[in-house]
């Protein structure tokens, strides 16, 4: 506007003119700085109604405002130090004399509104910056607690795949074994987002306590419902663990009173063959057929029994030669030994009857659904 005056007016009411172009101009800044002013009170009032996905947009408004406003602040400037050099001018008539016009006071009038624009400038730009802030403050609070709802759902996603795919537990040890590393990586996970979680949140809470916002309804709620999940989480992981951890204690102990029977086997028949290739001497019951060797474990018990028995009705305890060996070194060191292979049998059959019940139990155990407390998300016990 100024661009295009560049008298000041030789009379009265040129000067009013020039006076009233001025006023419009300072209405023109005055209503920038009412929008801007506009939009940083309805971002307020988005962020007390808890509506922060609306005031995400309105950084950009305010910039663009304050932006606008700057470019006018320049041309202001610019124009006044123009009109104020103008003033300063001589001012000379049509034959080159000086007239002397004291344009002083016009001046200082022009330097005072100068200055005035420039206290607001800085004044307006301070409050523009202090909005910016807070509007960046509550879009980080909208984005942390955005991420916190997407790990609280990660974590729902995580306990419903192990609930639903890794509940069961494995029939051998190396199944067993591959379970627990699967499930030591869903912890290591499902830590590492709770962990993440609850990060996000104490953000969130510290942003809103900085933007004097309400800091314990949504971050108290959301925490509250991240460690419930947690715990639900850990509970259902920690039982799965114990129970494969006995499982793999059961089957390990299967395998090695398996091994020990079919080592006592093993043994027994060495010592049947022993007395037949140092003596020479057969008989009925050592040109009978030698069962074959049997590796299940209830199959390797049946057959010891069997076993046994055939040692008892082929003569080795025989009380018709027992008179006859008393004397005889090596028929009693074999009946020593037999005496003590019997009583190792006697307490593996106990330790494997044991372990039969114990299995019975286990698979009961096994086929138990996880409980779990409906307000804690803890085992119940």
């Amino acid at each position: 506007m100024l661009s295009r005056q560049y008298s000041i007016g030789g009379d009265v009411h040129t000067c009013e003119s020039l006076r009233a172009a001025h006023d419009v101009l300072e209405l023109n800044v005055e209503r920038h700085m009412a929008s801007t002013q506009s939009c940083y009170t309805k971002s307020m009032h988005l962020l007390v109604g808890g509506e922060f996905r609306g005031s995400c947009g309105e950084p950009a408004a305010i910039e663009g405002e304050s932006t606008e406003l700057a470019n006018l602040e320049r041309e202001l400037v610019k124009e006044g130090e123009k009109l104020s050099d103008m003033l300063a001018m001589p001012v000379k008539d049509a034959l080159g004399r000086d007239l002397h016009i004291d344009y002083s006071d016009d001046i200082c009038n022009v330097r005072d509104i100068l200055d005035t624009t420039l206290a607001r400038r800085n004044i307006f730009s301070d409050s523009v910056e202090l909005q910016k802030l807070t509007l960046e403050q509550v879009t980080h609070i909208y984005t942390y607690e955005e991420d916190a709802r997407m790990a609280i759902k990660w974590m729902e996603d995580l306990y419903n795949v192990m609930i639903k795919c890794h509940s069961h537990v494995g029939c051998n040890i190396h199944e067993i074994q591959v379970q627990k590393d699967e499930l030591q990586t869903f912890q290591e996970t499902g830590k590492s987002i709770y962990n993440y979680g609850c990060q996000l949140l104490e953000a969130s809470q510290a942003l809103r306590i900085s933007c004097r916002l309400d800091a314990d309804s949504i971050p108290q709620g959301m925490l509250q419902q991240l460690q419930y999940t947690w715990h639900r989480l850990q509970a259902i992981s920690q039982e799965h663990m114990t129970r494969l951890r006995v499982s793999a204690v059961f089957h390990r102990s299967v395998e090695e009173y398996s091994q020990q029977l079919q080592e006592l086997r093993l043994s027994v028949r060495n010592l049947k063959q022993t007395p037949n290739s140092s003596s020479g001497i057969s008989s009925e019951s050592d040109t009978r057929a030698s069962p074959p060797i049997i590796i299940s474990g209830r199959d390797v018990v049946a057959e010891m029994m069997l076993l046994m028995l055939m040692w008892m009705v082929g003569g080795y305890v025989d009380k018709s030669t027992t008179t006859t060996m008393s004397a005889n070194g090596p028929a009693a060191l074999l009946r020593d030994q037999l005496r003590k292979h019997l009583v190792v049998r006697e307490q593996l059959l106990l330790e494997v009857g044991r372990m039969m019940r114990l299995g019975r139990l286990l698979k009961t155990r096994l086929k138990e659904p996880f409980v779990l407390d409906a307000v804690t998300g803890m085992r119940c016990v």
